[in-house]
C-alpha cells in the first residue's frame, strides 16, 4: 500500500509530478487507506509541488 515515507523518499531523489492512487477499494484486497496515510500523503504533495490523481472507481 501507499507509504508516506517511500513517496517522501521519492520526491526528495526524483522529478516525481504526480501520484496515482486508489485510496479506496483496492483490488484485489478491498483495502481502504486511513485518513491519518491520506493526511500525510496530501502533505509530501503540496510540500513538493506533486498532483494527486485519486482513482475512485468505485465512487457513486
Amino acid at each position: 500500500m501507499y507509504r508516506p515515507e517511500a513517496f517522501e523518499e521519492a520526491c526528495r531523489t526524483a522529478k516525481v509530478k504526480a501520484l496515482v492512487c486508489t485510496p479506496t477499494f483496492t483490488n484485489p484486497t478491498g483495502s481502504l487507506m486511513g485518513a491519518a496515510r491520506r493526511w500525510r500523503i496530501a502533505e509530501v504533495a503540496r510540500a513538493n509541488n506533486v498532483y494527486i490523481i485519486r482513482d475512485e472507481f468505485t465512487a457513486r
